[in-house]
């Protein structure tokens, strides 16, 4: 069974683990003390940038749920069983 968020996990393959390994120790390895700084604030500026993206569109996603919610609340067979099914729960039996 699918988890809802499965597609939120990362699956890297070999080549681009090696490559990104290979990336990261050449940087921490470079005596160019400059250049690893300006890189560094380059990745900081785009992090933050790609955080702003990540939270727009967590917030369009939400947006977009709650509309397919209230759409299908709107039907009114759905309505009648949430209703029978709280009914049901909250009953003084």
């Amino acid at each position: 069974m699918e988890h809802p968020i499965d597609w939120l996990v990362i699956e890297a393959t070999p080549e681009q683990d090696f490559k990104l390994e290979r990336e990261a120790r050449e940087i921490l390895s470079s005596e160019d003390h400059e250049r690893v700084a300006e890189f560094c604030a380059s990745l900081h500026r785009q992090s933050w940038a790609k955080d702003q993206i990540i939270k727009n569109c967590i917030g369009k996603i939400g947006d977009l749920e709650g509309q397919i919610i209230k759409e299908e609340m709107s039907r009114p067979s759905l309505r009648r069983f949430v209703r029978k099914v709280l009914r049901y729960l909250f009953s003084e039996d």
